[in-house]
């Protein structure tokens, strides 16, 4: 199945090199006043404050490669749930820290 669907991908990671490829499906160069665009998340180690990114550009007749430098500024959230139990053997403590979470804003 998923030989099958590979050929539908445009985006593909590859972690150990810490790359992301695009490739347009229709394999068309970029021309004059083109543009294409596809989404990419990342999670940055734990303590940065940037993430740089060194992007590159293949087309026919040019080429062009650049670095973007994002600024990272974290939010924090504490939050506790309390659950109720029936026995004093079922008391217990459980911490769980989540690294990620998206929010969207509408």
């Amino acid at each position: 199945m998923y030989e099958k669907l590979a050929k539908y991908r445009t985006t593909f990671a590859y972690d150990e090199d810490n790359i992301i490829l695009y490739s347009p499906l229709d394999d068309k160069p970029l021309i004059q006043r083109d543009s294409r665009q596809f989404k990419s998340y990342l999670i940055p180690k734990i303590g940065s404050s940037e993430v740089s990114v060194r992007w590159e550009l293949l087309a026919r007749d040019y080429n062009r490669e650049g670095n973007i430098i994002f600024q990272i500024e974290p939010e924090y959230e504490n939050s506790s749930k309390t659950a109720w139990v029936d026995s004093v053997q079922d008391e217990k403590e459980v911490i769980e820290i989540i690294e990620y979470i998206e929010t969207k804003e509408k």
